[in-house]
């Protein structure tokens, strides 16, 4: 008995799909003046920013977390970011929202700590905004 023309049956279950490996920036030795966990930046002659696709963000629209790889110009991954804000501040604020960003190395040290408030253009909004939501914009530095 004779098989069709066409691709030849399945007969196995197929592997695992490769994904593309992050290659990390070796740890650098210490710099005499540097804060902690910047050492990186001081080997460094240009710094490339790459921020993660969210399919949710994509498909609806809805603003997410943002995530970005920060690499050197031999694109190893040097810092990672990742925004902590609020569902509700990412919905009704977008880009004008308050939020935490933490810089963290390859062994996920905080390296920095970035604060942004929320930017609003009436006082009297961002007053009624901020007692809705008061664990959103009192970060302390």
């Amino acid at each position: 008995m004779s098989h069709p023309a066409g691709p030849p049956p399945v007969v196995a279950q197929p592997g695992p799909v490769m994904q593309q490996q992050m290659v990390a920036m070796p740890p650098p030795p210490p710099v005499p003046g540097c804060p902690p966990g910047l050492e990186y930046l001081a080997q460094l002659d240009q710094v490339m920013v790459e921020q993660e696709v969210h399919m949710l963000e994509v498909l609806t629209g809805f603003e997410v977390k943002n995530k970005f790889r920060i690499m050197n110009s031999q694109n190893q991954q040097v810092y990672y970011a990742a925004e902590e804000s609020g569902t509700l501040m990412r919905i009704c604020c977008g880009p004008s929202r308050g939020f935490v960003y933490h810089i963290t190395d390859n062994f996920n040290q905080v390296s920095k700590t970035i604060y942004q408030k929320v930017i609003l253009f009436s006082r009297k909004f961002h007053a009624h905004l901020c007692n809705k939501i008061p664990s959103v914009y009192n970060y302390t530095h």
